[in-house]
């Protein structure tokens, strides 16, 4: 298997893209959050996480589960060998 690659845009949004399908997304610690606004609209669904300290996190899928977006602005994350995605607040985020 080989590693997920990671890109940065100029606005700081890390984007991961993975070998193979991601098997889950979780929260590292749901205190760190402060707003989890969902909103679907033509087969498509918007999850966007907001932390305590700033940083956000959006998933974007359609009904067949095709990811079409998964990252944030800035925010911590780590995917596991087994593809999972654990996303957390931004480690320099004043708690």
């Amino acid at each position: 298997m080989s590693a997920p690659n990671l890109q940065v845009a100029a606005d700081g949004t890390v984007v991961a893209t993975v070998p193979g399908a991601i098997t889950a997304i979780g929260l590292e610690n749901l205190v760190d959050v402060v707003s989890h606004e969902i909103t679907r609209e033509a087969g498509l669904t918007l999850h966007l996480i907001r932390f305590r300290g700033g940083g956000q996190f959006r998933l974007f899928f359609g009904e067949d589960g095709t990811l079409h977006e998964c990252g944030g602005t800035p925010c911590d994350f780590t995917i596991t060998p087994d593809n999972r995605v654990i996303v957390r607040a931004p480690r320099n985020a004043q708690l």
